[in-house]
């Protein structure tokens, strides 16, 4: 009796295909449709200045912003390792602080990389002038 495969999909397996995945994508730029389809979907303002936001920029919005189906989406495509790399990228601003808290938890265990425990911050304590 023939029995089906079965896939055994844990925690670790999960890892080490994404882990594969942001190789592969690390290697690439990615690709042009789906940067704009983040960029419109999640800047509803105007760009200033004559140079495009940068896929670190884009990506950092989208995963601020992003609803859980959208948040399994940019897993998939771009794997954890590409997302971790993205929030240790951000400038202050980029992701706020409830988005931070969730991908870092979700980022470290997923690839054991360490990412601070909060988001950049602007200061604006510039001391004596």
């Amino acid at each position: 009796m023939n029995r089906p495969l079965r896939l055994r999909l844990d925690w670790p397996t999960l890892a080490a295909h994404a882990k594969f995945m942001a190789m592969e994508t690390s290697l690439t730029r990615l690709p042009k449709e789906f940067l704009s389809e983040l960029e419109r979907k999640f800047f509803w303002w105007e760009h200033v200045g004559s140079q495009p936001r940068s896929e670190a920029r884009i990506l950092a919005q989208a995963m601020s912003m992003a609803g859980f189906e959208e948040v399994r989406q940019l897993e998939q495509m771009l794997g954890y390792d590409r997302l971790a790399e993205t929030m240790l990228q951000a400038e202050p601003g980029w992701i706020d602080e409830r988005s931070w808290e969730f991908w870092r938890g979700r980022l470290m265990r997923a690839t054991g990389r360490s990412i601070p425990d909060e988001a950049p911050m602007r200061s604006f304590h510039a001391g004596p002038v």
